[in-house]
């Protein structure tokens, strides 16, 4: 999102960087450590949609943009039963 914001590549470059030697695409699938009942933390979880909705929307590569949109269906399906409007608009826009 950075190279989006100042045009500037070597935040490409460093995003690819993650990507390869720490495996960010993999981890996007695993936003959280616990899931299930009791481990809803609302600021977190705005959070972490705000960034998938920016990272899905703002990304100039395509692999990164569809790794992203399966891990924000992912975890949009977790928050689906809060019927948060801000969640639902957020995964619309993009999903």
């Amino acid at each position: 999102m950075a190279e989006h914001v100042t045009g500037d590549a070597k935040y490409h470059e460093a995003a690819r960087d993650l990507i390869e030697k720490h495996h960010y695409l993999q981890n996007l699938n695993f936003p959280k450590l616990q899931w299930g009942p009791g481990t809803a933390n609302q600021s977190d979880d705005e959070m972490a949609i705000m960034s998938f909705y920016n990272l899905v929307r703002y990304t100039q590569d395509d692999d990164v943009r569809e790794s992203a949109r399966y891990a924000f269906y992912r975890y949009w399906t977790l928050e689906v039963p809060e019927m948060n409007p801000f969640f639902n608009f957020a995964y619309a826009a993009v999903g």
